[in-house]
């Protein structure tokens, strides 16, 4: 079974607004950098990362990875 990019996107989405909420909540007892930094930061990439996932960017590099690195045409064929 395949899930479409967008519900695997809007999952990561879902994922890093969790995860960045919870880091928010975190307590700082007086201190520019605390605990609450670095599950702010994973969720912000998680959260962006799944927007990018959902919109399709840089779905067009996809075909793109023998030709660009060079390899033969015997790189695409499948294996049976």
């Amino acid at each position: 079974m395949r899930l479409p990019d967008q519900v695997t996107g809007l999952f990561l989405v879902g994922l890093g607004s969790a995860a960045g909420y919870g880091g928010w909540l975190l307590p700082v007892p007086g201190q520019p950098v605390g605990p609450n930094v670095f599950p702010l930061v994973i969720g912000i990439g998680l959260a962006l990362c799944g927007l990018a996932i959902t919109f399709g960017i840089g779905h067009s590099f996809e075909g793109l990875g023998p030709r660009w690195l060079g390899l033969p045409g015997l790189a695409l064929a499948r294996r049976e």
